[in-house]
Parts: structure tokens; sequence; C-alpha cells
């Protein structure tokens, strides 16, 4: 092994580290404002808040546009930055003001399909939120762009813990679900004029960029794709309200919140991982194979582990009025590996500029999801949502996988591979914990028993094991 590449993979490594540490803090804090919210809060205003939260989230993807991801691409590859980033910004300013306008006409209608009076008196905040969101993550695309990483990891993590901070008093003196939208409306406020601050140009208004047609058209079908996405995710906490309620809603977000910190630590890391595989120097498809069995090992490893202490996390956390979300969180812990690796699968088909088919391939996806969840929902609520998302994301397995391998048999072999030997086992795992209900003794030593099944079956090997520790430990190597 090389110098060159001992140092070009602690490098790496070395990131990894460095980028989950300087954003746990801001996971964490942002999971511990929601547990203490749930744990003092009745299901009737979490599900009002949740429901806020899914029209605000989806209201943002629908104004964006694409230009999150544009900006990042576009910035990293002109020498013009501060022209195009105050060019994205107007563009941006004036999207979010006339998404929030479509909003405040719809909220009255929102108030039909989902009538509870929770709801009704918390849902116009998401109108300011939604406003005040959308210029804050561009200003985190700003600081990508601009490689300002650690003034963003830093940043982030101030941010959340102000967040907890505003939100937790607020919640401490009884403004309830409001008061965790009063605390994120403050935050966000704060956090664009730090932004401004912290940017290494002057903000300024402007309708002119010499390839503003450029910059538009390639967000067309990243926006298209990003829509879809958040459609077949969120369809499954639409259809179980409009059947059963925001109380229906809450027990299944509960249920989710963990799946979703889940999500957001491993999407840390995970530029930092694919770039150490890059630096292995492999080609292209043995590259993908790589990354997707050491992913698909990784997220089933942690995965398994929530899995086996669903029980004592969700009474502990959460307390045992929320005791139903425990096999609803199991499937969803499930479902997150089929998603991160769609995803991982979705960014190595935009790398092969198959933005279009990344698109389309959603489709089916999102028919999927709406077929089982009318079926599944009313009779299983929260549990049949859960089973709808994760077909749903096997579908899209199958079908990422057939898009990035092509005419290729061989890669369709090997990519199937290096996910399932990681998953069936997890899979199997899920079943045993649904059916059975082992002791907790139990479901540590069958833990045990699968992360042995991970190193027979080559999902990770130990020399992928040494490679890591080596670069992790010795320092002096990088």
């Amino acid at each position: 092994m090389s110098l060159k590449g001992s140092s070009s993979r602690g490098h790496y490594l070395r990131g990894m580290i460095w980028s989950l540490s300087g954003n746990i803090i801001g996971i964490v804090a942002s999971a511990a404002t929601i547990i203490m919210a749930i744990r003092m809060l009745d299901k009737s205003q979490m599900g009002a808040y949740f429901l806020t939260m899914l029209v605000a989230n989806f209201s943002i993807v629908l104004g964006d546009l694409g230009l999150i991801n544009t900006t990042i691409r576009f910035l990293s590859r002109t020498e013009e930055k501060n022209k195009l980033s105050n060019y994205v910004i107007t563009i941006r300013l004036i999207f979010s003001v006339l998404t929030c306008l479509v909003l405040l006409i719809l909220m009255p209608f929102l108030f039909r399909i989902w009538p509870s009076e929770e709801f009704s008196r918390i849902g116009f905040y998401c109108v300011p939120m939604v406003f005040l969101m959308m210029i804050y993550q561009l200003g985190l695309a700003l600081f990508s762009g601009y490689q300002m990483f650690g003034n963003m990891s830093v940043f982030i993590a101030v941010t959340e813990i102000f967040r907890m901070i505003i939100s937790l008093y607020l919640l401490y003196i009884g403004f309830g679900a409001k008061g965790l939208l009063i605390g994120m409306i403050a935050t966000h406020l704060i956090g664009i004029f730090v932004i401004i601050y912290l940017l290494p140009f002057r903000v300024r208004v402007t309708l002119q960029h010499k390839n503003w047609r450029e910059v538009l058209k390639f967000g067309g079908w990243i926006h298209g794709s990003s829509v879809m996405s958040v459609v077949t995710i969120r369809s499954a906490d639409a259809i179980l309200t409009t059947y059963l309620g925001p109380i229906a809603l809450a027990v299944y977000s509960t249920a989710s919140q963990i799946p979703i910190m889940m999500r957001r630590l491993f999407g840390t890391i995970k530029p930092v991982m694919l770039g150490y595989i890059s630096s292995l120097k492999m080609e292209a498809a043995r590259a993908s194979v790589t990354s997707v069995r050491l992913l698909a090992c990784f997220l089933s490893a942690f995965a398994a582990f929530i899995i086996v202490v669903a029980k004592p996390l969700i009474l502990l956390l959460y307390t045992p009025k929320y005791f139903e979300s425990i096999p609803i969180l199991q499937i969803l812990c499930l479902w997150s590996c089929f998603g991160m690796v769609n995803h991982f699968l979705s960014l190595t088909l935009t790398g092969m500029g198959r933005i279009k088919l990344i698109f389309l391939l959603q489709i089916p996806q999102f028919i999927m999801i709406v077929s089982t969840g009318v079926i599944l929902i009313p009779v299983y609520k929260g549990f049949g949502a859960s089973i709808s998302l994760l077909l749903s994301s096997m579908l899209g397995i199958f079908l990422q996988i057939w898009a990035v391998a092509g005419k290729d048999d061989s890669l369709h072999r090997r990519l199937h591979l290096a996910f399932f030997r990681s998953v069936l086992p997890l899979m199997f795992l899920v079943i045993i914990e649904l059916f059975f209900k082992p002791s907790l003794l139990i479901n540590l030593t069958l833990f045990f028993i699968f992360i042995s099944i991970l190193f027979i079956l080559k999902s990770i090997t130990l020399r992928d094991v040494k490679i890591l520790l080596a670069h992790t430990l010795h320092k002096q190597n990088y």
C-alpha cells in the first residue's frame, strides 16, 4: 500500500470523523427537542405539529425548483461565484414569496381535508416558516458551494442548540405545539442574518446572469425528482391522516423519528465515505458494488441494533402511551436501509447524467405506495403505512439497480448480492421480532448472531475492518 494512497484514504476517514462529530451535536439537539415535546404534549397536539411540518416540507420541495442542488453544482464550476449566488438568491426570494402566497390560499382547504381543532390553531404558522426555511436552506447550499464546511458544521450545531433552548422554554411555559413552531421560526430568522454576515460576498438582488437558462434548465428534472421522492415518501403520512386523523399520524411519526435520525446521521458521513471508496482507485462498476455493500452493511448493523432494543427504547424515550409505535419503528428501520441505498443509486444515476430516468423511476414507486396504502392503512393504521413505504422502497431497489447496471448482467448480480447479503438477514430478524417478540436478553443474542452473519456472508470483511482501524488509529499514516 503506497504512502500516498494511505494518506488519501486516511484523509477521507478523518473527514468522516470530523463530519460526524460536527453534525452529531445538531442531530442530538434536534432529536432531544422532539423527544421532550412527545413526552410533554398529548397525541392530538403532536399530530397537529407533525401535520403542519408535513405541509411545510412539501411546500418547500414544490417551491425549490431544484435550486439547492443547482447552486452547489454551478458554484463548484464557475469563477463568477458572487454573481451566480446573488442571482439564485433573487430567484429563491421570488419563489419563496409565491410559494407562501399559494400556501396561504390553500390552508382553509387543507383544514377541511384534515379537520382537527389543534391543526386549525397552528396550521397558519407554516406559512412564515416555509419562507424562512427556503431562504435558510439556500444559505446552507451557499456555504457548501463556497466550501465553508467548517463554518457550516458549527453553524448548524449552534442553530439546533438555540432552537432546542427556545422550543423547550416555550413548551415549559405552556405554548404547546405552537411553541415548537415559534422556536423554529425564530431560529431560522436569526440564522438567516448570521448566514448573510458570514457569506464571503455582499448580498444583492439581481435577475441578470449570462447562464440563467442553463441554471434553471438543470434544476428542472432534479426538481421533478425531488417532488416525486417527497410525494412518494409522504403519501403514507397523508393517507394515514386522511383516513384516521392526526392522532394516528402522531403514533406513526413518533416511530419514524429514530429512522429519520439514522438517515440524517448517515447523510452527514455519506459524501466522505463515497470519497474514500473513490480513493481506492477502483473501476466504476466495482466501486459502485463496494459502495452498496458497505453502505448496506453499516445501515443494516445500526438498524438491527435499533430493532432489537425497540421496545425499551420507545418506552424510555416516549413513555408507554406510544407502545403501539414499536412494530412501526422496526419496519421503518428496515425501510431506512432500502431508502438510503436507493438514494445512493439515484446519486449514481445523477452522475451518469440520467436525471430524467430518476424522475420516471419514482412513478411506479408512487403508484405502489398509494395502491398498497389505501388497502393496508385503514386496517393496520401506522403499521400498514410503514409496510406500504417498505414495499415501495423494495420496488425502487430493483428498478434502480436495473437502471445503474443497464445491460451488464454481471453487474446486476453483483449489485443485488452486495445489497441483499446484508438486508435479507435483517428481514428475517424483523420477522422474528414481529411474530415471536423475544426478551431483551434473547434480542441482544440475536443481534450478535446477526453481526456474525454479516462477516460470514462477507458483507464486511476483516480486511475492511483492518483498513478502517489502521487509518483511524495510526494518525502517522495521514
